[in-house]
């Protein structure tokens, strides 16, 4: 037959997607299935007693072509179409004629997109597993049935978690996607929506603040940032480059470094008595220390900054390593991840009762999700801090303490 009209590529997609989503169509049916379409599925005015009569004897003529070719036939009563009945061994001549890839095919071909990446990183294992499961329950995979749409964010993550350098998240569009802004505008919810479910164990939360805040997180620790980070410190020490270049360090002038140039580091020495880290830069700017190095990391952690700590640490043996954060659920991941990815015992620095108390005036209430947060962390070592903040519903940002208390110090 001539080509379809787009209500007869309606009606042949309609019947196509009930074979699809059938037993019959992977020939584990134990009856005989029948498939049809009912005219106002495909023509909603067709059973309505107001439609103009050129139009239906119109569809009624574009249902008996369809008989004629073969692909269908058609149910009647008093002349009128009751519905239109799939010819099941037409499946393949349905698809060429609708110009799509059968069903079969488009499974095998996920498959080996599928299989292509499954060996590639753990994260990558654990996803490719769960959707080689969906292919043997004959269901598409969850990712995405376009198979290049598939190739891309598989691709995606495993340049994402092969990643040892910092660079920007124009530089991995271009990379990956041949497109600067490709990443982030149409494939970046998804690819860190499964890094979320296959590689973080931090919480989301249900608010899409809290979820592109944890996309940028997730995506930080790998060195993939939306602008260059800076790490600033402010103390008494020597920065040391491996080309012979060194800074000298005093807290009256604060330095900030890319953090592109962390892997050229040689050593860092400190004279301070203790090194803390800050979560806000607004404290940071804000405290003064006689004796305490500052290191404010400048956004979510990543492994060069992580191994910049350690080198520290292991250069700068006997110090007390402190960290200063919010007073929230948030404040104490983030304490908890820098203890974890470090290995460094660093000691919470006001982040306490007695602060939540003295300032109780500037607290805000706890949300659902740093409720939620907040259970997790009660078998942690923060457990009265936390039992506090659920039953008083309070919760403190640090900039208030660094506001009113800018000299500082953790002796």
């Amino acid at each position: 037959m001539n080509s379809l009209t787009s209500e007869q590529k309606k009606l042949l997609g309609i019947l196509l997607t009930k074979y699809e989503n059938s037993k019959t169509c992977f020939g584990e049916s134990k009856i005989g299935q029948h498939f049809r379409c009912k005219p106002d599925e495909a023509f909603p005015e067709y059973s309505t007693d107001y439609i103009d009569i050129d139009l239906k004897a119109q569809y009624d003529c574009e249902i008996r072509e369809l008989e004629t070719s073969g692909f269908i036939t058609a149910e009647r009563n008093s002349g009128d179409v009751v519905s239109a009945v799939m010819i099941n061994n037409m499946y393949n001549e349905y698809c060429r004629a609708l110009g799509i890839t059968n069903r079969h095919d488009k499974l095998l071909s996920q498959r080996e997109v599928l299989m292509r990446y499954a060996d590639r990183c753990p994260v990558l294992e654990k996803i490719c597993a769960d959707q080689l499961k969906r292919l043997d329950a004959n269901k598409d995979n969850s990712v995405s049935a376009d198979i290049g749409e598939l190739d891309k964010i598989l691709g995606c993550i495993a340049f994402i978690e092969d990643n040892k350098t910092e660079i920007l998240e124009r530089e991995l569009s271009i990379e990956v996607f041949f497109d600067s802004k490709l990443f982030e505008n149409r494939y970046k919810t998804k690819v860190c929506g499964l890094l979320m479910k296959y590689e973080s164990a931090g919480t989301a939360g249900d608010s899409e603040t809290n979820k592109k805040l944890l996309a940028d997180m997730l995506l930080s620790e790998h060195g993939i940032v939306r602008n260059p980070t800076y790490i600033y410190f402010k103390g008494r020490g020597k920065l040391n480059y491996m080309n012979g270049y060194s800074i000298s360090l005093v807290p009256e002038v604060p330095v900030a470094i890319n953090s592109r140039t962390l892997p050229d580091i040689e050593s860092l020495s400190i004279s301070d008595a203790e090194v803390m880290t800050v979560e806000n830069l607004t404290s940071y700017n804000r405290m003064q220390s006689n004796d305490t190095f500052l290191i404010f990391l400048s956004g979510y952690s990543n492994k060069a900054k992580d191994e910049l700590l350690r080198m520290i640490f292991s250069l700068n043996p006997g110090k007390k390593w402190f960290h200063f954060g919010d007073i929230d659920p948030d404040g104490f991941y983030i304490l908890e991840d820098l203890r974890s990815k470090t290995g460094i015992d660093f000691m919470p620095f006001r982040m306490g009762i007695p602060e939540l108390e003295k300032y109780g005036g500037y607290t805000k209430r706890l949300e659902d999700n740093d409720k939620r947060k907040a259970d997790t962390l009660l078998q942690s070592g923060y457990s009265d801090i936390i039992r506090y903040m659920l039953g008083n519903d309070c919760k403190l940002e640090q900039e208030i303490i660094s506001w009113k208390e800018p000299f500082l110090s953790p002796e």
